[in-house]
């Protein structure tokens, strides 16, 4: 089986959280419409069983894992897609850092419904 791949981190052989082996890939946008979105965009967090859903810590148990791995992937998605746009031309233009930041978190509200940062 290939190994997966994500955005968010290189390192997919190892809990996000607390180092060990990872046991589980979580989906870190997950609610209704959003998974296959976030699997295409490669917003995958590897996480051990305790930190994925065996714990009061684990993320599908705590809204602050919750809320830290969505404004996670949020903050991915928004680099790769900056980093995107970047490539495509030679120099920002007339737009100051502030506006391509704005036009990135734009650009993820309308493909996913919602801000997390």
């Amino acid at each position: 089986m290939a190994e997966p791949k994500s955005i968010i981190t290189k390192w997919m052989q190892y809990c996000m959280v607390c180092g060990k082996p990872r046991e589980h890939v979580h989906h870190a946008l997950y609610n209704t419409g959003k998974r296959k979105l976030a699997d295409s965009d490669l917003l995958l967090m590897p996480l051990c069983m305790y930190h994925h859903e065996d714990s009061k810590n684990g993320v599908h148990n705590n809204n602050g894992m919750k809320a830290f791995s969505q404004a996670l992937a949020q903050a991915c998605w928004q680099r790769q897609y900056l980093a995107e746009k970047l490539s495509e031309c030679d120099e920002l233009g007339h737009q100051s850092a502030e506006d391509w930041i704005e036009e990135s978190a734009n650009a993820f509200k309308n493909r996913y419904g919602e801000y997390y940062l």
